[in-house]
């Protein structure tokens, strides 16, 4: 047998077994999606739920400058990012008026959001603008986000996600939630959202729920609207169950402002962490909130971040067990600097600036440790109840007090 049939026997066995081992994917394809064919004038798509529809798992999706009045459903892995075309940079996903296209995973109820990443891995979203103005929605239900992960992971970059909410009239409404990540018993999501910009969203700019959610957020620029009677807001929330990490980002500005010191039935917080163990906390800059970092769980770290202006409450709330808050800057808080509930607590290290308390720690006989911190223009450094009554300084003593979490 000559040589050269050898070598073709040989070369064909090899595609054989390859194609059956799985080795030989096709290459993944570049679709671009153009409103107007202005910028883009040879792209094949106008829409990008047509170019998602063509597209085959681990496609790219380039979406040109222009306005893209649709909702996106993206149920496989993809790569959807906005593009830059000579001087023009802003690729706006702004459908109007809007419908319900899915369901939440934990009550069923109808929900509309503007991108919906549904059952998919690896789905990467980049440099594209979501914004609800328009949304024409037509009361507190159906539930309204930007972006949802509902049984999906993915990756969330240099994202702006703007006017998340409703109509005047209904802006007391518990909904409106900039990005929303959410798994059931069946399902599981992790989520990278990193350096974008998230405001002017009605309950809250990033919220992760549930057990079997993950989500890593940082870098990013979050503004609530300032003082307002009609809903707490939140900034960050990661609860019921859910895990990740916290870190590098700003927080501000999220105050319902009929909480005040004579009564409070709810509150607004920049970062809040309700019933989520073992989620970490680190290197934020937070302020003007009526608690800045509340931490409700067990071992978690709340760590090396800047807090200021504290309205009414603490800089950290610490509830739950074996949690740590470390190397801290807490300046101007209307309570105490940090409140501490539960069992075998670290408060560590911190330096407590201008509080009427500087640690309050609820039910004595719990072995926290409070060691090494620096007080500044304290009232009192350390004050374990039941020496000052809890409602000299708002404190209730019952876990998840005043908090106001989103629960779509």
């Amino acid at each position: 047998m000559s040589s050269s049939i050898i070598s073709a026997f040989a070369k064909c066995f090899a595609l054989t077994v390859a194609v059956f081992l799985g080795a030989v994917v096709a290459p993944a394809a570049t679709l671009t999606v153009d409103d107007d064919h202005v910028q883009c004038p040879s792209a094949a798509f106008t829409s990008i739920q047509a170019a998602v529809a063509a597209a085959s798992p681990n496609d790219k999706i380039n979406v040109c400058p222009g306005t893209y009045h649709e909702q996106v459903v993206i149920n496989k892995p993809l790569t959807v990012q906005g593009i830059q075309v000579g001087n023009d940079a802003l690729s706006l996903i702004q459908p109007g008026p809007m419908v319900p296209n899915t369901t939440s995973l934990t009550s069923g109820n109808p929900s509309a959001a503007i991108i919906l990443v549904d059952g998919a891995s690896k789905v990467s979203l980049n440099h594209l603008t979501v914004d609800g103005t328009g949304n024409n929605l037509p009361g507190c239900g159906p539930n309204f986000f930007g972006i949802y992960f509902r049984n999906a992971s993915g990756t969330v970059d240099d994202m702006a996600v703007r006017n998340i909410q409703l109509a005047p009239s209904l802006f007391g409404c518990q909904t409106g939630l900039g990005i929303f990540v959410q798994s059931n018993s069946s399902g599981k999501s992790k989520v990278d959202i990193l350096d974008s910009s998230i405001h002017d969203y009605q309950k809250g700019a990033i919220v992760a729920n549930e057990a079997n959610t993950e989500v890593n957020v940082s870098g990013n620029q979050i503004s609530g609207i300032g003082p307002t009677a009609q809903i707490a807001q939140n900034g960050i929330q990661i609860g019921f169950g859910a895990k990740g990490t916290v870190t590098n980002n700003s927080v501000i500005n999220h105050i319902y402002s009929p909480c005040t010191p004579s009564g409070c039935g709810a509150s607004s917080i920049n970062i809040l962490i309700f019933q989520s163990d073992g989620t970490r906390v680190f290197n934020n800059s937070t302020g003007n909130a009526q608690v800045n970092i509340y931490y409700e769980g067990n071992r978690g770290e709340v760590t090396g971040n800047t807090i200021f202006q504290t309205l009414v409450f603490e800089g950290i709330d610490l509830i739950g067990d074996r949690n740590s808050a470390v190397g801290n800057n807490v300046k101007n808080s209307g309570a105490s600097a940090v409140y501490v509930l539960g069992n075998k607590n670290d408060v560590v290290a911190n330096i407590l600036n201008e509080a009427p308390i500087g640690i309050y720690q609820d039910q004595p006989g719990s072995d926290n440790h409070l060691l090494a911190n620096d007080f500044d223009n304290i009232g009192q450094k350390i004050v374990t109840a039941p020496a000052l009554a809890a409602a000299t300084l708002n404190q209730t003593s019952a876990p998840g007090r005043a908090t106001s979490p989103a629960t779509p």
